[in-house]
C-alpha cells in the first residue's frame, strides 16, 4: 500500500472483491475529513496523507494485515527520530482516522475487525506543558548565546549563519518556520529601518519591524562572508546549507529540521537538557510579559489571534509586580487613628 499506484483489495459482506487505487482511497478520505474552507487545509491534507503513506512504507503490509504491534513499532521508530510527542500523536491519530474510514466507509469492517492505530494511540499531550516548550532561564539563554557566539569567532559561514538565526529567534519570538523560511525578498531596508515580511501560521503574511542592532549585524556578517550582501529583494533563501551535500546544484536553503539538529548540539554544550527551538518563543513571551506587564502587548508581540493562547504561554511564567500594596500601607500610616484621650473628650 505504500507506493502510489498500488491497488487495495477489499471484500464486501457478500464476498464480492474489488480493487481500489490507494491514492484514490486516500484522496476520498481527505476530501471527507478535511474542511476545505480552512486556511491551513492544504497543510492538514499533506500532514495526514504523509502520516498514512509513511506508516505503510515502514510497515510493508496491506491494510487488513496490520496489527497494533506494527503501529507500536512505528511509534517507537518515530521516537528514535526525536520527533516531539505532539507530532507523534498527530501522526498516529491521522492513521487511526484513516483506518476508521477504511472500516466504516470503504467496507473493510470484516477484514479489519479492530482499528490497530486506535489501540496504540498514545494520550494527547497537553499544549505547552512538556519540558520541550518551557521557557529558558536568563542564565540558560545567556549560556546558549555564548556557546554559539564562541563558535562564530572562527568566521565560518555555518557558525555565522547559526548565530544570526539564533539572534532572530531571540529578538523576534517568531515561530521556527517563520524564521527559517525567510528569503531575500522577505526583508526590506527603508530609510534606515529594517522590515521583515514573514509567512505566518494560517498561511498569510505579516510585516513587522526589527529594531535590534545585534541581530541585524549578525545577519550582515553572515551575508558578507557568503558574498550575498545584495540578496535583499531577491527570491532566494536567506539561510543556506553549508554541509558537504550542499556543494552541488547551487544555493540550497537550510531546512528547519537541519537547524533544529544543530541547535540541539549547541544546547548540549551549553548544558541545557531537552532543548527545543520553540522554547525560545516561550522565553521571548516570558521576558515581554515581565517587562510590559501587559497581556495585550504580549499577545501582539507573539502574533496570537486569541488572547487565551497568550495566557497559556505566560500564566505560569510572569509574576505580576506589586504596584499598590506599599501605597496602601503608606496611606493607612498617614491616617492616624484617634487615641483614647480624644475619645474621652468626645
Amino acid at each position: 500500500m505504500a507506493n502510489p499506484g498500488e491497488q487495495l483489495q477489499i471484500s464486501n459482506s457478500d464476498g464480492f472483491s474489488v480493487s481500489l487505487d490507494v491514492n484514490a482511497v486516500v484522496e476520498s478520505w481527505l476530501t471527507r475529513s478535511v474542511n476545505s474552507s480552512l486556511k491551513r487545509s492544504n497543510d492538514i491534507r499533506n500532514d495526514k496523507s504523509k502520516a498514512v503513506f509513511d506508516f505503510f512504507d515502514f510497515c510493508g503490509k496491506s491494510a487488513e494485515a496490520v496489527l497494533p504491534s506494527d503501529v507500536e513499532e512505528w511509534r517507537w521508530n518515530l521516537k528514535t527520530e526525536k520527533l516531539a510527542d505532539g507530532t507523534i500523536y498527530n501522526r498516529i491519530s491521522a492513521l487511526a482516522q484513516f483506518f476508521d474510514y477504511l472500516r466504516k466507509e470503504v467496507g473493510m469492517m470484516k477484514l479489519i475487525p479492530i482499528n490497530p492505530a486506535r489501540v496504540s494511540l498514545p494520550k494527547a499531550a497537553k499544549p505547552f506543558q512538556s519540558e520541550s516548550v518551557k521557557a529558558l532561564s536568563r542564565e540558560e539563554l545567556g549560556r546558549l548565546l555564548d556557546v554559539v557566539s564562541n563558535h562564530a569567532i572562527d568566521r565560518r559561514p555555518v557558525h555565522l549563519r547559526d548565530y544570526a538565526i539564533l539572534q532572530f529567534y531571540v529578538a523576534t519570538g517568531r515561530r521556527r518556520a517563520e524564521i527559517i523560511n525567510l528569503r531575500g525578498d522577505s526583508i526590506e531596508i527603508k530609510n534606515g529601518r529594517f522590515f521583515i515580511k514573514a509567512k505566518v501560521k494560517g498561511g498569510f503574511f505579516l510585516n513587522f519591524e526589527l529594531d535590534d542592532d545585534t541581530t541585524k549585524n549578525a545577519l550582515f556578517d553572515y551575508l558578507k562572508i557568503t558574498d550575498r550582501e545584495d540578496i535583499f529583494g531577491a527570491d532566494e533563501p536567506l539561510w543556506l546549507r553549508h554541509d558537504k551535500g550542499a556543494k552541488s546544484g547551487g544555493n540550497k536553503g537550510l531546512t528547519s529540521h537541519g537547524f533544529a539538529r544543530r541547535m540541539e548540539i549547541y544546547a548540549v554544550e551549553a548544558g541545557i537538557p531537552r532543548f527545543h527551538i520553540h522554547r525560545l518563543r516561550h522565553t521571548f513571551a516570558k521576558i515581554v510579559s515581565e517587562y510590559s506587564e501587559s497581556m495585550a502587548e504580549t499577545q501582539e508581540a507573539l502574533g496570537h489571534s486569541n488572547i487565551k493562547t497568550t495566557q497559556i504561554y505566560v500564566q505560569r511564567l510572569a509574576v505580576k509586580k506589586d504596584k499598590h500594596s506599599k501605597s496602601i500601607r503608606d496611606a493607612l500610616k498617614n491616617n492616624v487613628a484617634p487615641d483614647s484621650s480624644d475619645k474621652a473628650e468626645r
